[in-house]
């Protein structure tokens, strides 16, 4: 009958069915006490979960709202003033002149400056020299070498107006008064004419270096016979020394014909 009485007043009307009755059972007692007493109290509860139906699943989310209207815009805000400008920085010390400056019109090479280019030489039976120009001129006049060999070791000949003498202590290799070979050991000998040109020819074709006050001139490769200027040949007699603004090297070649080129460095 409670389940009749459930399905058709539902949870809420079925407690209010349910008190009711129990009040109706009670008779004079619920009238005298206004009311359920704790036994009354706790039968009603006990019934009414009983018969209580379990908490439904949660709804699903309502419809978001309306954007609400946008509010007023703020106002701007004041521009800063502007800061005050910088002293001038003080004027920067005079520069050195340069060359080929007002101070310097002879374009003269500065005091440890280097300069470094290349040269070459071609011919056939003839005396032909390669030309070495100076873009400044080197002040004073540098000596001029040029690089060669004797027994595996690395000598160099100075170039003179009419001739062409061994660099270092010894002025030939052979054939002078003081040569190498008439020295008690003439490998030591070598050795110490290598020692000079290498302190004054430090460098090489492909790396072209000299020492102050030195023009030195480095051979990178050659085709067919040429002869260079040596101490005593006759290529050395048309040898000159170096002058301010370049040199000239004499090379003889064969009937074959070829060329001789390299390098060359100059420091002051």
């Amino acid at each position: 009958m409670i389940s009749r009485i459930h399905s058709k007043l539902g949870t809420a009307g079925l407690v209010v069915a349910i008190v009711a009755l129990v009040a109706a059972l009670g008779g004079g007692a619920y009238a005298a006490q206004q009311g359920l007493n704790g036994k009354q109290k706790s039968e009603v509860k006990k019934i009414a979960k009983k018969f209580a139906g379990k908490p439904g699943a949660t709804g699903p989310q309502g419809p978001k709202g309306d954007t609400g209207a946008t509010g007023p815009a703020g106002k701007n805000g004041t521009n800063g003033t502007n800061g005050t400008d910088g002293e001038d920085g003080a004027p920067g010390a005079p520069g050195e002149a340069g060359m080929c400056s007002a101070e310097e019109p002879e374009c003269s090479l500065a005091a440890g400056g280097l300069l470094t280019g290349v040269w070459s030489a071609a011919g056939a039976e003839y005396i032909s020299p390669a030309a070495i120009s100076f873009p400044v001129r080197v002040s004073p006049a540098p000596t001029a070498i040029y690089a060669s060999d004797v027994a595996e070791f690395d000598v160099g000949y100075q170039l003179k107006d009419g001739s062409a003498v061994l660099y270092g202590p010894y002025p030939c290799v052979e054939g002078c008064s003081g040569s190498i070979v008439e020295q008690a050991d003439p490998f030591a000998a070598l050795q110490e004419s290598e020692d000079a040109f290498l302190a004054a020819c430090p460098g090489n074709a492909a790396d072209p270096k000299a020492a102050s006050g030195f023009l030195c001139i480095y051979k990178k490769d050659l085709t067919g016979g040429a002869t260079a200027p040596a101490a005593g040949n006759a290529v050395s007699s048309k040898s000159e020394a170096a002058h301010t603004f370049g040199v000239t090297v004499p090379f003889e070649f064969n009937a074959g014909g070829g060329y001789i080129r390299g390098s060359w460095a100059v420091a002051k």
